[in-house]
């Protein structure tokens, strides 16, 4: 019997605010089975909401990183503070999403290898992720 792997999502805070804003969490409680999240909800005024989906184990808080995720997490959310379609150029403001991306390649690059060779980058691929992927 072949076993489904779990549905698991990287993310930052802003999609669970909002879904909790719009009474829309059951849809993400439909679709995934666990989201890991960048410690940055209780800014938010969501802990008590918050705090429950992950006494549940639906929500898992990532913090406290290694130096080397520091650094990534830096490397990352100045490559999108520098990019031309970014508004804000303040790298700090993007440190969140940075380490939710960091999380997920992170994920990718120890998760078991799947059978078939996985495809080849997209020319349109953002350069960022294609510099994170290669280096996995």
């Amino acid at each position: 019997m072949n076993q489904a792997s779990p549905r698991v999502v990287v993310s930052n805070t802003g999609p669970l605010i909002s879904a909790l804003q719009s009474d829309c969490m059951h849809i993400l409680l439909q679709l995934y089975d666990q989201i890991h999240e960048i410690q940055e909800y209780r800014k938010h005024g969501a802990d008590q909401e918050i705090g429950t989906l992950i006494e549940s184990g639906f929500i898992v808080v990532h913090q406290d990183f290694a130096l080397e995720e520091n650094e990534a997490a830096k490397v990352i959310a100045s490559e999108i503070a520098d990019h031309h379609l970014t508004r804000d150029k303040n790298p700090e403001h993007h440190l969140p999403e940075a380490f939710a991306i960091g999380q997920k390649l992170t994920a990718l690059a120890i998760s078991t290898p799947s059978p078939s060779p996985p495809p080849s980058p997209q020319p349109s691929r953002s350069p960022l992720c294609q510099t994170s992927l290669a280096a996995r």
